[in-house]
């Protein structure tokens, strides 16, 4: 197996392999924030989280609901 080796850190070919090294580091970490943002994104978006209702209740469930037990009273 053979290795590349370096005179020091100015040599230009360090300075190559470390400059890639480098962008490569910069892509990795951009794509996992842009992953982290995308997770907060759809779990907001999902309904997953805290639900502030001011202190009324929450109804979670069709829009029809108000009419339908308005027929069901109207019925009885």
């Amino acid at each position: 197996m053979s290795m590349t080796k370096f005179a020091g850190k100015d040599d230009p070919g360090y300075v190559k392999v470390c400059d890639i090294l480098w962008l490569w580091i910069s892509e990795m970490e951009k794509k996992k924030e842009d992953r982290s943002q995308d997770d907060s994104l759809d779990s907001a978006q999902a309904g997953h989280g805290p639900v502030y209702s001011g202190g009324g209740p929450v109804f979670i469930g069709s829009g029809n609901a108000g009419r339908d037990i308005t027929n069901i009273q109207l019925a009885g």
